[in-house]
Formats: C-alpha cells, sequence, structure tokens
C-alpha cells in the first residue's frame, strides 16, 4: 500500500515538492505492481483527500480517519490497484483531468489565489 494525494491530479502553487514527490511514488508503485504481478502481490496506491478535523465545519469536504482507514481496507481487500476518497472531491478532481491542459492551469491558477 502506497499513500499518495489527490493532491495529484492538480497542480496548486505551495505544493511542488509536495506533489512531484507524491507523483514519482505513484510512478515507483505502478512499476513495482508489475514486478511483483507475478509473484501474487497488488500494489495499492491510495490518493486521500483532506481529514476532517476534531470539529469540522458543516458541508466541509473529508472523511474522518475511521471512514478512511475503512474505505482503504475495502479497497485493498479487492484487490485495487488505485483507492481515492472521498469522492466529493475525487470525482471533480478526475474529470478535470481529461480537460484541455490550457483549462486545468487556468483552474488550478484561480484557485491557488
Amino acid at each position: 500500500v502506497i499513500i499518495s494525494t489527490l493532491a495529484t491530479r492538480l497542480a496548486l502553487a505551495g505544493s511542488e515538492a509536495y506533489t512531484a514527490s507524491k507523483a514519482a511514488l505513484e510512478s515507483f508503485a505502478r512499476s513495482l505492481a508489475v514486478d511483483l504481478a507475478g509473484a501474487g502481490i497488488a500494489v495499492t496506491i491510495v490518493r486521500p483527500g483532506f481529514p476532517t478535523p476534531a470539529r469540522p465545519e458543516p458541508g466541509a469536504p473529508g472523511m474522518s480517519a475511521e471512514q478512511s482507514a475503512g474505505r482503504i481496507i475495502r479497497g485493498v481487500a479487492k484487490h485495487r490497484s488505485l483507492v481515492e476518497f472521498p469522492r466529493r472531491l475525487s470525482w471533480p478532481l478526475q474529470l478535470l483531468g481529461h480537460m484541455p491542459e490550457r483549462l486545468r492551469h487556468g483552474i488550478a491558477v484561480r484557485m491557488s489565489h
């Protein structure tokens, strides 16, 4: 199990080193999965979003530690290569990945400032 981040889906200002290191870790995990496939060993990349603080604001995105752990355990048990959560954040970020680079860049710039 490799812990990454949903931040690899959208580049934001000030997160260059963090996002680049997580993206490199994901590339390593995909290569490792290919190497270990013959041995029957699965590799799961986990991309959690933001954890829910102890006193969350109403409607704040995020999940409790218990919910996050449950999502990871179910994903690993099903031999999923990728587990992302919460859906409230992962689905819009997946859609952004299919947009033209220029549009994605503009959204990232607006979100960063």
